[in-house]
């Protein structure tokens, strides 16, 4: 069996956050981790390497956007790279263009199915262990 996923959610509602990684967790596949905005993500996303990380586009103190800019604009490479799955209830053209300019990994419409979350999940997993 291979190592469990490392996860971080990120949402600033502590129910979607939890009810995400409990359905996550319940796999034994997976070791989630929680943040609640964009700044609290970043920090973790330095302290520690995700191998994904599920995040909410709208926030206060800090979006989804412009976390995932953040880290896109980081000099370290594993830092930069680590796939990032937006969750949007807003998927205006705006916000869509935005997560694609700056390399989201996948963008998913809120409520989020966790079935195709686990989907999504499992493809990068499968990327992440395909022989280079």
């Amino acid at each position: 069996m291979a190592r469990p996923l490392s996860i971080l959610v990120v949402d600033d509602h502590a129910t979607t956050r939890t009810l995400i990684a409990e359905a996550l967790a319940e796999d034994r596949d997976a070791k989630v981790m929680l943040a609640s905005d964009g700044d609290h993500a970043f920090r973790m996303a330095l302290a520690h390497r995700f191998d994904v990380i599920v995040c909410d586009v709208k926030m206060e103190p800090v979006d989804g956007l412009s976390f995932l800019r953040a880290l896109r604009s980081h000099k370290e490479a594993t830092i930069r790279k680590i796939p990032v799955i937006i969750m949007t209830t807003t998927a205006t053209r705006e916000v869509v263009m935005a997560a694609h300019q700056w390399d989201a990994t996948a963008i998913m419409a809120k409520p989020v199915s966790i079935a195709m979350l686990k989907a999504r999940l499992k493809t990068i997993r499968d990327a992440k262990t395909q022989p280079r």
